[in-house]
C-alpha cells in the first residue's frame, strides 16, 4: 500500500519530488508474490477444472494476454540479438525493432569523440562563468571530466534546481532571443555548446545579439555569448566554485551578495553569515543570496542537511 500511494499520489504531498517510476518497479515485482501464491492456489486445488465451460475460453484468453507481456518484456532485452528485418521494397528503415520496442539506445561514451571538446573546454575555461551544455549524456562527461563549471546533464533529475538547465524546460533549447538574453544573465552563462544532430541550421543561430559561434567541433557548435555577465549579481568580488563549494573573496560586506547559482536546501555558509533563496522570475530554480552583513571573504557549502532554520 505505501507503495501504491507513493506512485500515484506522492506528489501530491509534501515529498513532491518523488519518481514514480521507483516505487512502481518495486510495487510490480511485490505484486508478484501474492499473485504466485494465487496461481500456486489454483494448481494444487484445480480450480480451473472446476470452471463452467463458458468461461474457460475467458481464462483463456487471459493467459494469453499475459503470455504476450511477459515475451515482450524480455524481448526488450534480447531483441538486439535478432537479425534485422529485410526492408519492404520501396520503404525505408522503421524505428522499431521485430520486439515492437523502439531501439535501445547505447548508454556509453566509446563511439563519441568527447575528447576534442573536453581539451577545448579546458583550454577556455577561466573560471569566470558556465557552460550550458546541450545532451544529457555530454553534460554530465563533461561535469566530471573537467573542472568547469556546467549547467547541463541529466534533465530530469526530481530536485528544484534541475530547472536552471535550459533544456529542461525547453528539450530543444529553442527560446527568444529575449529569454535566452535573460537566461545567460541570470546563471552566468558564458558558453553554450549543443549539438548538431538534430538540425543541419541550428536556431541557436538566430540570436545573433545574445550569441556567436566560435567553434564546430565534429558533433558540436560552440557559441560565445556576448557581454556576460559575473557570478556575482551587482557587486565586487572574485568567485571559484568547485564540487559542493563557492569561495568568494573581496565582496561588499555591507552589501547582500547574490551568486548567479541555483539555490539548494543543504546550502550554509560560513564564517558568520547565512544563505537564502532568490526566487528568479519565471522560473522555478532561485538564485543564492548571502544578507548583508557579511564577511568580505565568505564560502557556501553544501552541509548536507537541512538547513531551513537557518534561513531567514
Amino acid at each position: 500500500w505505501t507503495l501504491s500511494v507513493m506512485a500515484y499520489l506522492g506528489t501530491y504531498t509534501p515529498l513532491e519530488q518523488v519518481q514514480p517510476y521507483r516505487h512502481v518497479g518495486p510495487l510490480g515485482f511485490a505484486a508478484c508474490i501474492p499473485a504466485g501464491a494465487v496461481v500456486a492456489h489454483w494448481c494444487r486445488t484445480r480450480v480451473l477444472r472446476g470452471l463452467p465451460d463458458a468461461t474457460r475460453p475467458i481464462v483463456g484468453v487471459l493467459a494469453l494476454a499475459a503470455c504476450l507481456g511477459l515475451v515482450r518484456e524480455a524481448m526488450y532485452f534480447v531483441g538486439g540479438r535478432l537479425p534485422a528485418p529485410k526492408l519492404v521494397p520501396g520503404t525505408t528503415f522503421a524505428p522499431l525493432d521485430m520486439s515492437g520496442h523502439g531501439w535501445t539506445p547505447h548508454y556509453g561514451y566509446a563511439r563519441v569523440p568527447l575528447e576534442p571538446a573536453v581539451e577545448w573546454i579546458e583550454a577556455n575555461d577561466d573560471g569566470r562563468g558556465r557552460f550550458l551544455v546541450e545532451g544529457p549524456l555530454f553534460g554530465e562527461y563533461f561535469a566530471w571530466q573537467t573542472n568547469a563549471q556546467i549547467m547541463g546533464g541529466f534533465t530530469q533529475r526530481n530536485v528544484r534546481h534541475a530547472w536552471s538547465n535550459l533544456f529542461r524546460w525547453r528539450p530543444l533549447g529553442r527560446v527568444s532571443s529575449e529569454e535566452l538574453r535573460k537566461y545567460v544573465d541570470t546563471y552566468a552563462i558564458h558558453f553554450v555548446i549543443v549539438t548538431t544532430s538534430r538540425h543541419e541550421a541550428p536556431w541557436w543561430d538566430e540570436h545573433p545579439s545574445v550569441l556567436r559561434l566560435t567553434q564546430t567541433l565534429g558533433l558540436w557548435r560552440i557559441y560565445r555569448v556576448l557581454q556576460p555577465t559575473g557570478l556575482i549579481q551587482d557587486g565586487p568580488g572574485e568567485v571559484r566554485a568547485a564540487t559542493n563549494t563557492i569561495t568568494v573573496t573581496g565582496s561588499d560586506p555591507g552589501r547582500a551578495a547574490t551568486l548567479r547559482y541555483q539555490w539548494l536546501e543543504t546550502l550554509a555558509c560560513r564564517p558568520d553569515c547565512q544563505v537564502r533563496p532568490v526566487p528568479v522570475e519565471g522560473r522555478r530554480a532561485p538564485l543564492i543570496e548571502v544578507p548583508a552583513p557579511h564577511p568580505a571573504d565568505f564560502e557556501v557549502y553544501n552541509a548536507y542537511e537541512d538547513t531551513a532554520a537557518r534561513v531567514r
